[in-house]
């Protein structure tokens, strides 16, 4: 019975160039980044600020022979179309005429050049992805590496920018461009149960227009595609895959190289790398004596950060000065339990900056100028930045429903995942739900708590730097550092004594989504048992193994593993699975399949190898 108002997405799109031109696939990227990737990016701006919808997307697949750049209206209604397009095309118009802002066309060459020189791509391996960017030439005819091969490509974009180069592509591929879609995806209550309804229908009238021999027919293919799926591999199938000797496999792990410094009386864990001219620098600032009432707030805060003006800066100008001087800040809350007791943890606020070596006291400037000098006034950027958070949480829900999941079931039985869902859970999202539906009502009352946590959250005591670099990148983030020690406050305050009402809810959460995620957790250490790292290869076993034949294969879900930490926290879940009931009776019966596992010297060797295979 949910309404649908506000629910529908607009969807504008665009066929590009191709994927083979080596700088205008380069090119074309950047500009979705200037126009759309941030709140304050004129095009995304625009739309917010004509309230046409409460978030918007940009994106660039340049990953096809004819490329697709999009703009995506999220929470709006069908009625906004004719709004929806006239501002696109004013915008953009405007773009044209008046020309693109300096700073944000310097920021976003900047950025990308820093992101393809820095080649982070988070826990996906860098070859990977390599191997999936060759794909966007290779496949066409090109060479693989063309796309590899940016910097004279950057070096051109950046030279031309100055002539007019960004607004001629919005001139060409978007203004005059007859080759787009306009999609509008509107809800419908009952949608789904009409669905159901629709294919059970159609099975049973099918069902009752086939002869009884059809019938037995279609049963016995059923029984043998299931024989197929339960049978296991023929040991001379098995014998064809090439498997790495266990031998090969070195016992020591790889040594990172940290050691603890102090710089100007902060501590300091210096990780010496050839970091390729980049400097790495992260705040971590305890914040465990915030009250548990203000931890929402807390993380409201954490959100804003970057978001909003500043005292000396606008918010665009905010985000133009991120990709200008640095190759990004983030602001996270995280939290960090301890090995030995999974209920007794440190929640810190994080502050994570990259930038070039030369930019070094420019990036910390301003990051130390958001840190401290964060306006926390701005009405209609606190609802902005809300509908963001609101909007990015229900695609979780629907794209990473495992995660959801996952951390919801651990504060059943854990204070840290208590805590997790207070600053990023389903207890957040609600939270921010209600501020969102009693805004006028509210937004003063919570600008109010913000900064009263603001005001006490950056003491001297709390503080620890990490830093990757050379040493001199270390020598010259030494040499700014005062730019954050200025403001800390004195003294240490009491650390909080959360006491956290934790109960097995055994909940069903419901989405708008066909598919489910299903997850059991439990803790071994509260069995008075104890990790060690055998608990690992089981986790391969059942993942690359049981789960996978019984809840992938067999079941139809899209994923399956087990998950188990050194704090002894352990983790059962399905990804985008049609079943429920089914799934949790493969979940229960699990204990079962590994105490009646046999398995030869040769099989365990494989579950070993695969397992170090992950860590190293």
């Amino acid at each position: 019975n949910e309404e649908t108002t506000d629910k529908t997405y607009l969807s504008l799109s665009f066929v590009m160039d191709r994927a083979t031109n080596k700088e205008k696939h380069l090119a074309l990227d950047i500009l979705t980044h200037i126009l759309t990737d941030a709140q304050s990016s004129p095009l995304t701006k625009a739309l917010l600020d004509a309230n046409i919808g409460q978030d918007i997307r940009g994106y660039y697949d340049s990953s096809i022979l004819q490329p697709v750049f999009g703009v995506i209206v999220k929470n709006t209604n069908a009625g906004e179309k004719d709004r929806f397009l006239k501002v696109f095309e004013q915008t953009l118009r405007e773009l044209v005429e008046n020309g693109f802002d300096e700073d944000l066309v310097e920021g976003a060459i900047n950025f990308t050049e820093f992101k393809l020189k820095e080649g982070d791509h988070g826990s996906y391996p860098k070859g990977l992805i390599y191997n999936i960017e060759l794909m966007e030439s290779w496949l066409y005819g090109e060479k693989p590496e063309l796309h590899l091969e940016y910097q004279e490509v950057i070096d051109t974009i950046r030279r031309e920018s100055k002539n007019g180069y960004f607004e001629k592509l919005v001139e060409d591929y978007l203004l005059e461009n007859t080759h787009s879609s306009l999609i509008i995806l509107t809800p419908e209550k009952g949608l789904l149960a009409k669905r159901e309804e629709k294919i059970a229908r159609y099975l049973q009238n099918f069902k009752e227009e086939q002869s009884e021999e059809m019938l037995e027919k279609i049963i016995r293919q059923t029984e043998k595609l299931v024989q197929a799926q339960t049978a296991p591999d023929h040991p001379n199938d098995l014998d064809k895959i090439p498997t790495l000797p266990i031998e090969d496999i070195r016992k020591e792990h790889e040594k990172i190289p940290f050691e603890s410094r102090t710089m100007k009386d902060l501590p300091v864990i210096f990780v010496k790398e050839n970091t390729n001219g980049i400097n790495y620098l992260d705040l971590y600032f305890d914040v465990g004596h915030i009250a548990f009432e203000e931890i929402p707030y807390l993380a409201l805060f954490v959100n804003l950060l970057g978001e909003v003006s500043t005292e000396k800066k606008d918010y665009s100008t905010v985000n133009h000065e991120i990709e200008k001087r640095t190759g990004g800040i983030d602001f996270d809350l995280e939290i960090y339990n301890q090995i030995n007791d999974h209920n007794v943890f440190s929640p810190k606020l994080s502050v994570k900056l990259r930038m070039l070596e030369e930019k070094t006291e420019d990036a910390c400037a301003l990051a130390k100028e958001i840190l401290y000098e964060t306006r926390l006034d701005e009405k209609q950027r606190l609802k902005e930045v809300l509908q963001s958070i609101r909007s990015k949480m229900e695609m979780e829900f629907m794209s990473a429903g495992h995660r959801v999941v996952m951390q919801r079931l651990m504060s059943y039985f854990s204070d840290p995942s208590c805590y997790l869902q207070e600053v990023s859970g389903i207890d957040f999202y609600q939270f921010v739900k209600d501020l969102l539906k009693h805004f006028d009502e509210k937004w003063e009352d919570a600008f109010e708590k913000i900064q009263n946590i603001a005001n006490k959250i950056f003491y001297k005591e709390e503080i620890l730097l990490a830093v990757t670099a050379s040493e001199e990148g270390y020598r010259k983030i030494e040499s700014h550092i005062d730019l954050f020690r200025s403001n800390l406050l004195e003294g240490k305050p009491s650390k909080q004594t959360f006491d956290f009402s934790k109960e097995k809810k055994n909940e069903g959460i419901a989405t708008p989504g066909e598919v489910m995620y299903v997850g059991k957790a439990g803790n071994i250490k509260d069995l008075n048992l104890s990790y060690d790292g055998s608990m690992q290869v089981t986790k391969t076993i059942l993942s690359t193994d049981y789960l996978w034949n019984n809840v992938r294969v067999q079941g139809g879900a899209y994923g399956a593993f087990f998950n188990i930490g050194k704090d002894g926290s352990l983790f059962i879940g399905s990804y985008r699975d049609p079943h429920l009931t089914r799934t949790l009776q493969v979940f229960n019966e699990a204990a079962d399949y590994l105490a009646e596992c046999t398995l030869t010297k040769e099989e365990l060797n494989k579950y070993i190898i695969g397992t170090i295979s992950q860590i190293i």
